[in-house]
């Protein structure tokens, strides 16, 4: 089922975020699929990219080009995501992702709703978006009955 989102996965580094976004509007027959990153450094600066937000090997190293060009050390420049987050307005439903497990916050407030369930990860999944993405659809749907393709997350148009 295809279902309008906005999607978010955020670095967090010594000089600020470092932050890709990621929607599709759906209306009907078309979807738009809109990419971009903005780096919170006090000057957010925002620039278009031509990848999914998804794709950990573009996102990583776009993430840690940027550290560098902040002067952030090697070893601070991990590739682990400091959070992701995926708002389906059509459901009030926001679902997030750590480095340590998958959890639902409050569309709302965006305080971590305590009467949804929580996952945590497996040692193989900690860090990786892909697999973080598959826990969070598969959440999704045992809890609003709503089946999602993970490929409608993949895709830039």
């Amino acid at each position: 089922m295809l279902v309008s989102y906005k999607a978010i996965v955020y670095y967090t580094y010594p000089f600020g975020r470092v932050v890709f976004c990621q929607s599709l509007t759906y209306g009907g027959q078309t979807a738009l699929v809109q990419c971009r990153y903005v780096v919170l450094d006090g000057s957010n600066h925002e620039y278009k990219i031509c990848y999914n937000i998804f794709n950990q090997g573009k996102v990583a190293s776009t993430a840690g080009v940027v550290a560098k060009r902040h002067g952030c050390i090697t070893d601070v420049c991990r590739s682990d995501f400091a959070e992701i987050r995926i708002h389906f307005p059509s459901l009030e439903c926001v679902v997030c992702a750590t480095y340590l497990g998958c959890f639902f916050r409050d569309s709302k407030t965006m305080v971590l709703n305590s009467y949804m369930p929580a996952e945590t990860f497996e040692p193989h999944e900690r860090g990786n978006i892909y697999l973080a993405l598959k826990k969070m659809l598969s959440m999704v749907q045992s809890e609003y009955g709503v089946t999602l393709d993970e490929k409608d997350f993949m895709c830039v148009q």
